[in-house]
């Protein structure tokens, strides 16, 4: 959760609820994400592209794909690159809306093996056109403020649980 201030007192409804198994689950959820750190968006850029990547260390199940960054999210991309040469792309979100960060739930769970690259591709609009940028005159690094940027790819991903 991200919390901004704004000068006035507020009530926080976040809630969570908890479920405990009879018995010891036979899967544990995980995750893993790609992100840059040390990206800056020039200013009046319209398409500025960043990337980030990580090499699977382990056979890993995906099960959802999560794109999150602020205001001048553009667009984002998800590609597995396999370790035999296969690229494939696992998820395309032309139309980034900061004001919609969705959880990408996989049809069916995937298995990559390991060496596998999980490739994140995203775009950000910093220009005047952009109704939602706070200011397209600044160039705009990471930041966990909203008038700031983040670019990170996460996924969740389900290990066997050891016994």
């Amino acid at each position: 959760m991200h919390y901004t201030t704004n000068g006035e007192a507020a009530v926080d409804k976040t809630q969570v609820g908890l479920v405990f198994a009879k018995e010891p689950p036979q899967w544990q959820q995980r995750g893993g994400s790609a992100m840059d750190f040390r990206f800056k968006i020039p200013a009046g850029a319209p398409a500025h592209e960043v990337r980030a990547s990580r090499v699977l260390a382990a056979d890993t199940i995906i099960t959802s794909l999560t794109p999150h960054m602020h205001m001048r999210g553009k667009d984002m991309t998800y590609v597995a690159k396999y370790p035999d040469g296969r690229v494939e792309t696992l998820l395309s979100v032309p139309k980034y809306d900061f004001n919609w960060q969705i959880t990408y739930q996989l049809k069916e769970a995937k298995r990559f093996p390991k060496g596998t690259e999980i490739e994140v591709i995203a775009h950000f609009d910093n220009s005047p056109q952009n109704k939602f940028n706070p200011d397209a005159t600044k160039d705009v690094t990471w930041g966990d403020q909203t008038w700031e940027e983040m670019m990170i790819g996460f996924w969740g991903t389900v290990v066997e649980r050891q016994k």
